[in-house]
């Protein structure tokens, strides 16, 4: 990767969208067609999962049936975008710009070949493609960052449009991360955006306690960062009070 002028050239992109043919949106396409730096190849993963597995783990298993026939050293990028995401013109470009080894989470997500080769393996975690690699890479030691320099465009609200199988996954998903049941019942407040099955979060988390689930191999670090806050009470109540002062958007 080559800086001129200040803007990053001589750069090879691979798009991942994981979405079956009815959910892509063109705005979605157009979006990544039209990047300030040229994205070189979008492949759309349009493969039905047909096993019973939580919605999280059928786009891992996407996303890894596509990988293993793609050869990555082929490229210096991957960028996954969901199929109701628009990318502003210059969101690569602005992404790249302090060469993070992976930048942002969910709706879109940049994230550099030769790092994920080196700290993965080149394959997504078979149960979260887009959270692990974040907390991976920076276990790693590798440049990470969960914001964006520039936001995708989120066509709707994530979540609301999901039913309580999707909310249980993502409590059981939060328990493997290593999240304890204080940070939960914070965050539960959240559920009433969700009516009815934003509760569902709660009860997945409550599940895999129960069950004992195994947790990633990521979450002795996720608990060391979340014991600081119960450690240092000022850094605690400074995290309550911002959150208080956010608008309720996820």
């Amino acid at each position: 990767m080559k800086m001129e002028n200040g803007k990053v050239k001589n750069i090879k992109i691979v798009c991942l969208v994981p979405a079956l043919p009815f959910e892509v949106r063109m705005d979605t396409l157009r979006s990544i067609f039209y990047q300030s730096i040229p994205v070189a190849c979008t492949i759309l993963l349009t493969e039905k999962i047909s096993e019973n597995l939580p919605f999280p783990a059928k786009i891992s298993k996407v996303l890894n049936n596509m990988l293993v026939n793609l050869k990555l050293e082929n490229y210096d990028y991957i960028l996954r975008v969901d199929a109701d995401t628009v990318l502003p013109l210059n969101f690569v470009e602005e992404n790249l710009k302090d060469n993070f080894d992976v930048v942002g989470y969910g709706p879109a997500q940049l994230i550099k070949v030769s790092s994920f080769i080196k700290c993965m393996g080149g394959r997504m975690h078979p149960e979260h493609d887009d959270g692990y690699p974040l907390v991976k890479f920076a276990q790693c030691g590798f440049k990470t960052r969960t914001t964006y320099f520039v936001d995708p465009i989120i066509q709707r609200v994530s979540g609301k449009h999901q039913g309580s199988s999707w909310y249980i996954s993502q409590g059981e998903l939060h328990y493997q991360y290593g999240y304890d049941i204080f940070h939960e019942i914070w965050i539960l407040r959240k559920w009433k955006q969700y009516h009815p099955y934003g509760l569902f979060f709660f009860v997945g988390y409550i599940k895999a306690l129960f069950q004992q689930k195994s947790r990633f191999d990521v979450a002795d670090k996720i608990m060391a960062h979340n014991l600081l806050k119960y450690k240092q009470p000022s850094r605690f109540f400074k995290f309550v009070s911002k959150r208080i002062g956010e608008k309720m958007y996820v």
